[in-house]
């Protein structure tokens, strides 16, 4: 019994002492059998894990994903897994209905809903059609706009893409800050509008215009510009039935004196 685990301690002992040595590559090796592992070729790598079961998410291409097979080519086709430009049709048009609210109301949500459902739909058809007719030109555009002379915008404003856009957006907030004049808009209105500002503003600074993927990831980011504007809409809005309150208050107090 001692002979046998005097034998054991000094296979141990040699097994570290060989994981130690100057250039031994067997290191690990070495350590696992001192600590009473297989031998040699018994090591085998631990078994992978099995196939996953689908995880869920609620992102638009998880949806298309889900849905049945033969219905999803015509779902890609509509781009509802890429619903970026859906919502940039969608947005103006909540804030449109936002703004014809009446004081202190809530937008119509049948009207946002009417107006929702538009933008899917429109928004399909317009990409169907475009696959239809422009699918050679589409095809051609990847590999060099000026090849095929296509005029775009990316190839007239350059290098003075950051300047253009700066220009765009000046413009774009002088419209909204006369449209909050023109209807009476309240603080949580303005307040909303120079968040736009400073989004748009961190847009064009840090915008590389030679990485696609750059100019991709600050297009989709309008969505979170529109939705501040739209909430900006909402509460701008609710604001005002406060003020009508008082004003009305003031006048009543007025006829009575």
């Amino acid at each position: 019994m001692l002979g046998s685990r005097t034998t054991e301690f000094a296979r141990c002992l040699r097994a570290v002492a060989l994981a130690w040595l100057p250039g031994w590559r067997g290191r690990s090796l070495a350590l696992a059998r001192a600590a009473g592992a297989p031998h040699g070729g018994d090591l085998q790598p631990p078994a992978s894990p099995g196939p996953r079961g689908r995880q869920f998410s609620l992102s638009a291409a998880a949806v298309v994903d889900s849905a049945p097979r033969p219905l999803q080519p015509y779902l890609r086709l509509m781009r509802l897994d890429k619903p970026i430009g859906t919502w940039l049709l969608y947005l103006p048009c909540t804030w449109s209905i936002g703004l014809a609210a009446e004081p202190g109301c809530f937008p119509d949500w049948y009207m946002l809903s009417l107006f929702g459902t538009g933008a899917i739909l429109m928004r399909g058809a317009g990409c169907t059609i475009n696959d239809m007719w422009d699918q050679d030109y589409d095809k051609k555009d990847k590999r060099d706009d000026v090849l095929i002379g296509l005029k775009s915008t990316a190839l007239r404003f350059g290098e003075n893409t950051k300047q253009w856009l700066s220009v765009f957006s000046v413009a774009m907030l002088g419209a909204l800050s006369l449209v909050g004049v023109n209807s009476g808009q309240t603080a949580p209105y303005y307040t909303a509008l120079g968040a736009v500002g400073a989004h748009l503003v961190h847009q064009i600074y840090t915008v590389d215009i030679h990485r696609p993927e750059d100019c991709w990831n600050k297009f989709i980011s309008n969505r979170t510009l529109g939705l501040i504007l739209f909430l900006g809409i909402v509460l701008g809005n609710l604001c005002k039935e406060k003020k009508t309150d008082k004003t009305k208050k003031s006048i009543e107090n007025r006829i009575e004196n």
